[in-house]
C-alpha cells in the first residue's frame, strides 16, 4: 500500500530532498533544502507510525542541503550543500 510518512509539520519550510538509509544505526537520513535541516527518522517510528520524535540536525543558514548519501564504511554521510557549494561530512 501506498503510504506518506510526515518528517516534520507541513507548515515548516523543511521540504524533503535527499534520504538515504544508515543500517547501523536503522534509521533514514532527510535532508530539509530550504529549512536547512538534515532530519534522522528510526525506522522503528516509521513502522509504528510515529515520527514525532525526529532528530534534527542544523546546518549554516542558507545551505540548502539537497542529496545525501552514507559513506562505504558507514561511519558518515555526505550531505551536497547547494548554498555553500560544498559537501558536509555529518
Amino acid at each position: 500500500s501506498d503510504r506518506t510518512i510526515q518528517i516534520v509539520d507541513p507548515k515548516a519550510t523543511f521540504v524533503a530532498t535527499g534520504i538515504d538509509f544508515h543500517a547501523s544505526s536503522n534509521q533514514w537520513i532527510v535532508c530539509g533544502m530550504y529549512s536547512s535541516q538534515i532530519a534522522f527518522v528510526s525506522a522503528e517510528k516509521i513502522s509504528d507510525g510515529n515520527v514525532n520524535s525526529t532528530t534534527m540536525l542544523d546546518l549554516p543558514k542558507d545551505s540548502f542541503p539537497f542529496e545525501v548519501t552514507i559513506g562505504p564504511d558507514g561511519k558518515f554521510a555526505y550531505v551536497s550543500l547547494w548554498g555553500q557549494a560544498a559537501v558536509a561530512q555529518i
